[in-house]
């Protein structure tokens, strides 16, 4: 059962194959990185405010969606609140 309905129907990947599989990234980026982003989040600079990936739990593995990592990186470069 998913923790995060919202993402319930967009494309689910593991944290362990997502390092692999964002568009975007020249490389693929450490398991700790991605789990970092889940929980601590990161910083943008522009508005101060901390964003953080979105995942969830599904059938006890940590996971998050290529949809969600468009939206993180869409807050990260976001330069007006909202």
């Amino acid at each position: 059962m998913l923790q995060n309905p919202a993402i319930a129907s967009e494309t689910i990947l593991p944290l362990s194959k997502a390092r692999k599989a964002l568009p975007g990234l020249p490389s693929p980026v450490a398991y700790c990185t991605i789990f970092r982003w889940c929980h601590k989040g990161l910083r943008n600079r522009s508005l101060g405010s901390v964003v953080t990936l979105e995942w969830c739990m599904c059938g006890g593995t940590p996971c998050t969606s290529v949809e969600a990592y468009q939206r993180f990186i869409e807050k990260l470069n976001r330069r007006t609140r909202e």
